[in-house]
């Protein structure tokens, strides 16, 4: 009777025990700044149909003002859309457009300035610095080397938007395929599936 309580016991604990947690998943090293921290999810399907709506006076002011380009992606920020990307592009506060550290001026053109430096506002650059997900169809080598030089000079990929401050690391697909690639180190996102999965040639910008 007592060996029969023992294994009994011995079988309980057993079963009790729950699996070790899996080691963690390091895809990519950065040059500096070298820590990094996470962040939650950016919910990038967390939207439908009906986030893409715009009213017409919306619409035509912003075409009037920004320009037939830029005006798709900066008139759903007077709705606060979720498919908007405001932890690596841009942000509205009151009624200044900002990226990282920094005003974003536009143009009736769609052409952007940043600390005095002029971008040139395509479609691939605006869903950039708009999106969480990203059209890659539109998204040109042009319009990533631009796209990371406002990030540099903004400090929009790094918490508290500090130039020493960590990588800012999300779940998201944009973080995966285009931030990650664009400030890892050179040779390390060549070979990486989820990398070449977006069909962006990332490799060589610097």
């Amino acid at each position: 009777m007592r060996l029969r309580t023992q294994t009994a016991v011995t079988s309980a604990s057993v079963t009790a025990t729950p699996p070790p947690p899996p080691p963690p998943i390091k895809e990519y090293t950065y040059g500096p700044p070298k820590q990094e921290r996470v962040e939650d999810d950016d919910a990038e399907d967390d939207y439908n149909d009906d986030d893409n709506f715009v009213e017409d006076e919306a619409r035509d002011y912003g075409r009037e003002n920004v320009g037939p380009v830029a005006s798709p992606y900066l008139m759903p920020y007077v709705y606060k859309r979720r498919f908007l990307d405001t932890q690596y592009g841009v942000r509205k506060e009151g009624n200044t457009f900002m990226i990282g550290d920094s005003p974003v001026l536009v143009d009736t053109s769609g052409d952007i300035t940043i600390k005095d430096r002029l971008f040139r506002g395509t479609k691939g650059l605006w869903e950039l610095l708009t999106r969480k997900n990203v059209n890659t169809e539109a998204v040109t080598k042009d319009d990533l080397k631009s796209y990371k030089k406002i990030l540099s000079m903004t400090n929009s990929h790094l918490t508290q938007y500090q130039p020493d401050g960590n990588i800012n690391i999300t779940r998201g697909k944009k973080f995966r395929e285009i931030i990650a690639p664009l400030f890892a180190k050179r040779g390390d996102v060549g070979s990486n599936p989820r990398y070449v999965a977006s069909g962006l040639s990332i490799n060589g910008i610097h």
